[in-house]
C-alpha cells in the first residue's frame, strides 16, 4: 500500500470501468474504452502525456491482485492505455492506420518528457479505490465532489496566468452588469450565449461597444445589452429552442437581434424625448406662476392707487398651451421617433412569424432600405407587407376546422379565389377577429378600423394606393414615416398573433 513506481507492463485496465461495457478480455477493453472517450479524443490525451507528463496531482490509482505481481487501473484508465498505445501502437489493431503513424510519427520527432515504461501510482485495496473513484466522478455531489470551472471561471484563470490572452466580450459584459445592476449575468443567460451574441461585429456595431475601449460600456449600452438578453430569452421560450440552436448561425443573429437593439435604441430616444418635454413643462409652469403671482401682487398694488388692471390674456393662453402639451404626452402615436437613413431606424420591426418567405424578404428589405433616397420603393414594400400578412392571416385561420373557435367564415380558403380588397380583408374580417379572439391586441384592431375603413377618406391603404397608383405624385419622408408607424403596428399586432398560435399549435 502507498505510493510507488510500477511498470505499465504489470499493470490491466479495468474491465468493469462505469465508462463502458463490461470487456472480455485486455484488448476488447481497451477498445470499448477508446470507442466510448472517442479516438481523436484518446490521440490528443496520449500526445498531452508524450508532451508534458503526468499531472502529479491525481495519481493513477491501482488495485493489487490477489497472489499474483499484477494490478488493476481503477482510477485513470484512460491515462494508463494511452500509456500503451505510446508503447506498443502496433498492438492496437481495432485504431485507424493513419492514427497509429501518428503516434509513431510522434516518437520518432521528439522523446518523452517523462519514462512511460514504469509510472508512479497509488496502490491501495478495492474498497479505498472505489472512494476515490466516487469523489472523483459523482460530480460535486454536495461540496464532497470535484467542482468543474465554469466557461467565465476558466477565461479568469486564463486572463491571471497569461496576461496576453484577451478579453472576451462576455467578460466584459458579465462584469459590467455586476458593476451596474448588482446581478449576475449568467442568472439571465449562460455565458457561452452572451459570447455567441455580442461578440458578432455588426451586433457590436450596432449597440456601440468596442472590446478594447471598456468606457464604451456605458449605463445606457448595458440597459440595451439587458433587452435584448430578454428579448432573445423571450424568442427561445416561445419557440421552445436552445438559444445556441436557434442562433446558431452568424446571419441569423444580426437578423434577429440588430433590429431588436434598434427598436430598444428608439424607446431610449422616445424616453429622453418626454422627459425632456416634462422639464420644459416644469420650467414653463413655474415661469407661469411666478407671473402670476407678479400679477396679482401688481394688481393689488395698482388697485390700491384706484387704478384698475385688465388680465393678462397671453398668460391664460400659455396656461392651456402648456394643458395641451400635456395632454399628448400619452398619445397613440409616439410623440417622438428615432431618426436616421434607415426606415427601421425610425421604428424598427422584427419578425418573430418566419414560416413565410416573401414576409422575410419584405422584413429585411424594409429593414434595409434609405427611404429618403428610395421613396417610391418604400410605399410598394409598405403595402406588399400589409397585403401579405393580412393574407397569411386569412389563410391560416380561415382553413382552420370548423369546430375550431377561432375559424374564419364567409371569406374564401384558398388566397386566388378572394375578391376583397386589401382594406376590406383587414377593415371586415381581420379587425374583428383580433378584437374577439385576441383582445390583448386589441388597440391594433381599432387602429385598422380607424386607418381602413371605407368612409376614411386618409385611410392608410388610401394613402398607399394613391402613393402607388399616381402617376405624378411622390410621397415626401414625413408621409413614408407615418404611413409606416400605422403598418408596423398592425402588422406586428399579426405577426404576434401567427407566432404564437403556429407555436402553440
Amino acid at each position: 500500500m502507498g505510493v510507488k513506481y510500477v511498470e505499465i507492463e504489470k499493470i490491466d485496465n479495468y474491465i468493469e470501468n462505469p465508462r463502458h461495457e463490461v470487456g472480455l478480455n485486455e484488448l476488447d477493453t481497451l477498445k470499448k474504452l477508446f470507442d466510448v472517450s472517442g479516438y481523436q479524443n484518446m490521440i490528443n490525451l496520449a500526445q498531452d502525456i508524450y508532451t508534458n507528463g503526468l499531472v502529479n496531482a491525481s495519481l493513477v490509482t491501482i488495485v493489487k491482485l490477489n497472489n499474483a505481481d499484477r494490478y488493476t487501473v481503477y482510477e485513470g484508465n484512460r491515462r494508463v492505455a494511452c500509456i500503451k498505445l505510446i508503447l506498443h501502437p502496433e498492438k492496437f489493431s481495432f485504431l485507424p492506420k493513419n492514427q497509429i503513424d501518428r503516434i509513431k510519427k510522434m516518437k520518432s520527432d521528439t522523446p518523452s518528457k517523462i519514462n512511460l515504461s514504469q509510472i508512479e501510482c497509488l496502490i491501495t485495496d478495492e474498497e479505498d479505490a472505489f472512494f476515490i473513484m466516487r469523489r472523483i466522478h459523482s460530480g460535486e455531489d454536495k461540496g464532497r465532489g470535484l467542482k468543474s470551472w465554469n466557461t467565465k471561471e476558466q477565461e479568469i484563470f486564463k486572463l491571471r496566468t497569461n496576461p496576453k490572452n484577451s478579453t472576451s466580450i462576455a467578460k466584459i459584459i458579465s462584469d459590467k452588469y455586476e458593476e451596474f445592476f448588482k446581478e449576475d449575468i449568467q442568472e439571465e443567460m449562460a455565458y457561452t450565449n452572451i459570447q455567441r451574441l455580442f461578440n458578432n461585429l455588426e451586433v457590436r456595431e450596432s449597440l456601440g461597444i468596442e472590446k478594447d475601449n471598456i468606457d464604451s460600456f456605458s449605463c445606457e449600452r448595458l440597459y440595451l445589452i439587458k433587452g435584448v438578453i430578454e428579448k432573445v430569452n423571450q424568442i427561445a421560450k416561445i419557440e421552445n429552442l436552445s438559444i445556441s440552436r436557434k442562433f446558431n448561425k452568424r446571419k441569423i443573429i444580426e437578423q434577429i437581434v440588430i433590429p431588436i437593439i434598434e427598436e430598444l435604441k428608439s424607446k431610449q430616444l422616445e424616453s429622453k424625448a418626454i422627459n425632456s418635454i416634462h422639464i420644459e413643462q416644469k420650467n414653463k409652469s413655474n415661469k407661469l406662476s411666478n407671473s402670476k403671482e407678479q400679477q396679482t401682487q401688481n394688481k393689488e398694488a395698482t388697485s390700491n392707487n384706484g387704478i384698475s388692471v385688465r388680465e393678462d390674456t397671453g398668460l391664460k393662453t400659455e396656461y392651456k398651451s402648456i394643458e395641451s402639451i400635456s395632454s399628448t404626452l400619452k398619445p397613440k402615436l409616439p410623440p417622438k421617433i428615432g431618426s436616421g437613413k434607415l426606415l427601421s431606424s425610425t421604428m424598427p420591426f422584427t419578425n418573430l412569424y418566419h414560416s413565410n418567405v416573401r414576409i422575410n424578404t419584405l422584413v429585411i428589405e424594409i429593414n434595409q432600405i434609405r427611404y429618403k433616397d428610395f421613396r417610391l420603393a418604400t410605399q410598394f414594400l409598405l403595402r406588399s407587407l400589409m397585403e401579405v400578412y393580412g393574407h397569411e392571416y386569412i389563410d391560416y385561420f380561415a382553413n382552420l376546422d370548423y369546430q375550431d373557435v377561432q375559424k374564419m367564415k364567409a371569406i374564401a380558403k384558398d388566397r386566388i379565389k378572394r375578391n376583397q380588397t386589401v382594406n376590406e380583408i383587414y377593415s371586415e374580417f381581420i379587425s374583428n377577429h383580433i378584437t374577439k379572439h385576441f383582445p390583448k391586441y386589441a388597440e391594433q384592431a381599432e387602429l385598422i378600423n380607424i386607418s381602413l375603413s371605407k368612409n376614411n377618406n386618409s385611410s392608410l391603404m388610401k394613402i398607399l394606393n394613391f402613393m402607388v397608383h399616381s402617376q405624378n405624385h411622390i410621397p415626401d419622408s414625413i408621409e413614408l414615416i407615418e404611413a409606416w408607424y400605422k403598418v408596423k403596428s398592425i402588422v406586428e399586432a399579426i405577426d404576434n398573433i401567427l407566432h404564437e398560435v403556429k407555436h402553440n399549435y
